[in-house]
Order: structure tokens, then sequence, then C-alpha cells
């Protein structure tokens, strides 16, 4: 239950930055951070909705990988890539 309310709140906020693209709102907030989390916490997302079709996503990222980047741009697109 708790899961599918989180999968709830990503896809409003996915919805609210679509609106913010539209309409030349959306702010971008580039930072330094390590990817193998955003791909971890993208997967736990997907892990409900992946395991009823019989889909295992694995991350096998060992070492750190820092980006400069927008977070929930990255964010956005991996949770477009792994749906």
């Amino acid at each position: 239950m708790m899961q599918l309310s989180h999968q709830t709140s990503t896809l409003l906020d996915n919805l609210l930055d679509w609106n913010r693209n539209k309409t030349n709102t959306l702010v971008v907030s580039p930072k330094q951070f390590d990817l193998r989390e955003v791909i971890a916490s993208g997967i736990a997302l997907m892990e409900l909705l992946s395991a009823q079709k019989d889909i295992v996503i694995k991350q096998e990222l060992q070492q750190e990988i820092m980006v400069f980047a927008d977070m929930r741009m990255i964010e956005t697109v991996l949770r477009n890539i792994l749906s």
C-alpha cells in the first residue's frame, strides 16, 4: 500500500514537471549526486509493477558514479525508461 501511494505521488510529480515544461516555468537546478542512488530509487519504485509482469530489474553498478545534473530531470527520465 505504501509503495502504491509512493508511485501515485511520483506520477503526480511527473505531471507537474510536464506542466512546468509546457508552461516554460521549469527551473533547472543542477547539483552533484551519485547516480547509483537515483537508479536504485527508480528500480524500487517500479518493483511492484515489474513483479506483476515477472520482470526482474537489476542494478549491477558497483562503483560510485558522480554526476552534475538536475536530479529531478534524471529521475523523470529514468522512471520513463523503466516504465
